[in-house]
This record gives C-alpha cells, sequence and structure tokens, in this order.
C-alpha cells in the first residue's frame, strides 16, 4: 500500500517494486496463459535483466520470429525464469546472469562517481548540501559514507531482482561448470555481507529509509526504537527471501508459491503491528 504523504525517494522504490512485482509474478514455476509473460517481459529492466546486456549478447532464442513469440520446453517442465528468457530473445542462463552483474557492477561504480563527483562541482554543492543528509543518510563524504549511500540505495532497491537471478544459477548447479556455482555462492555470500555491513555503520531504520520512511529528516540512532529497527531488518531479510524463493525454487512451484505466501503474511503481520507509525511502507513481493 502507499504510505499517507510518500517522499520523491519512497515513491521510487513504491513503483519500482510493482514493476518488478509484475515481472516476477508471470516468472514462477507456474502455467501461465500464453500472453501473460509476454505482456510482463517489457519489465525486465526493472530487474536488470536487460535481452541485450552490456557484454554477452548472442543467443540461440529467437523471441519474436514471424510475428509470434517463440519459446522450447513448455511441455517439459522447463522453468518459469527460462521461458521468460526465451521470450526475452535473451542470452542463455549464465549469459544472462554475467550480464546482469556486469550491469550492477555499472550502477555501483556510476553511484560512487555520482556522489564523489557532486561534492567537488560548485553548482551542485548548494543542493548537496541542503539535500545530501536526507538522501545519503549520513554527513560522511569519504570513501565510507559514499559506500554506505551507494549500498542503501542499490539493496533497497534491487536486493530482491540480484538475489533472485543469482540463486537461479544454484538450479543448474548440476551441469553448470563448478566455477560458475562457486561464483553464485560468492555473490549471495556478498550481498549478505554488504548488508550486515550496511547495518553496522547506522541503524537498520536509516539503511531502510528509502523504503520504509516517508519523513524528510534525517533519522539518528537516538530516535529509533528497537522495534522500528526490527521492522527494517524484517522487511530486507523478507525482501532476500522473496529473492531466493523466486529464484532458488523455480523447480518446486508449489513450494515457491507457498514460502513466498508467508512472506506476504509476515510482512502484513509487520505492517499491522507498525500501524500507527507514519511513513510505514507495504513492500510488494518483486
Amino acid at each position: 500500500m502507499f504510505s499517507p504523504s510518500p517522499t520523491h525517494l519512497t515513491l521510487v522504490s513504491q513503483i519500482l517494486s510493482y514493476i518488478q512485482f509484475i515481472f516476477f509474478s508471470a516468472s514462477l514455476a507456474l502455467f501461465y496463459p500464453g500472453f501473460l509473460r509476454a505482456v510482463a517481459s517489457n519489465s525486465s529492466w526493472s530487474t536488470l535483466m536487460i535481452p541485450h546486456g552490456p557484454i554477452l549478447s548472442s543467443t540461440p532464442y529467437y523471441g519474436i520470429k514471424d510475428g509470434i513469440y517463440e519459446v522450447n520446453g513448455t511441455f517439459g517442465g522447463t522453468t518459469g525464469l527460462e521461458l521468460m528468457t526465451q521470450v526475452l530473445g535473451a542470452p542463455v542462463t549464465i549469459h544472462t546472469w554475467a550480464n546482469i552483474i556486469t550491469l550492477s557492477l555499472i550502477l555501483l561504480v556510476g553511484m560512487v562517481l555520482l556522489f564523489q563527483v557532486s561534492h567537488r562541482l560548485p553548482f551542485t554543492q548548494s543542493w548537496i548540501s541542503v539535500n545530501s543528509a536526507r538522501f545519503r543518510g549520513t554527513t560522511d563524504s569519504g570513501v565510507r559514507g559514499t559506500a554506505w549511500t551507494v549500498l542503501r540505495v542499490f539493496l533497497s532497491y534491487f536486493l530482491t531482482p540480484i538475489t533472485a537471478w543469482t540463486t537461479y544459477q544454484l538450479t543448474g548447479a548440476t551441469f553448470f561448470p563448478i566455477y560458475h556455482t562457486v561464483l553464485t555462492a560468492f555473490v549471495i555470500a556478498l550481498l549478505i555481507a554488504a548488508f550486515w555491513w550496511s547495518v553496522t555503520q547506522s541503524s537498520p531504520r536509516n539503511m531502510g529509509y528509502l523504503i520504509l520512511d516517508s519523513s524528510k529528516r534525517l533519522q539518528t540512532p537516538g530516535n529509533m526504537s528497537k522495534s522500528e529497527d526490527r521492522h527494517a531488518m524484517a522487511t530486507f531479510a523478507l525482501m532476500f527471501v522473496r529473492g531466493a524463493a523466486i529464484g532458488g525454487l523455480q523447480i518446486a512451484g508449489l513450494v515457491q508459491l507457498l514460502i513466498l505466501l508467508a512472506c506476504e503474511i509476515a510482512s502484513w503481520a509487520f505492517d499491522d503491528s507498525k500501524a500507527g507509525y507514519p511513513g510505514n511502507l507495504h513492500w510488494v513481493p518483486s
């Protein structure tokens, strides 16, 4: 649900979450009407998945051929994300994931440069001095402060899709190269470590400001209750679990659906417990 008066930052998170939800809802291990994946595939960009990636673009899939969408394996239990990949005419699974990780790195580096350069340009310094506390969540403009800000933005907006696409690689561990599985496990560990480092540098509530808080002032540890910290931690944990269920359970559709349902019940429970707190945001599954 939309919060009563969301800021522009939380509104971005809400809109992106719903677009990601559209894409992943049509990518579960379920049977859908033939048109649904074709329609939802247009929102793949919200999950950092684009048909022609930044480094690898060759593909055996046509996507659209002779004016219709062409897919293989529809009668052989092919996973939802694989069928979505075929609908998009994207590269094979390994190459698609390599493109997603590369695009993620490009975004991370781009944000680092943006935050660092913006403090050094005369025509942006006045704007930064007024708005940086609210957007960055810290007054530290050094390396540590920039790293924290970049991770907060990235994890708030893309934790679920990155987790989904990465855990999806584990479903092919028996026939993918061993180095690919090791790299996949490393990325999952890196996501967890990045979040844990981020919450240790500030409070969990401040970390979750972009998706949970619509106030226009910088939150500090002194005015955050333990329940608010737990709410933020639970929100990020549910984002990770949703992503892991969407990607890692592509071969078990019923279990996948039950876990996503459990995540929604848990999310509603936390929302109800915080109903009296202004600026609370219900995060849809993605």
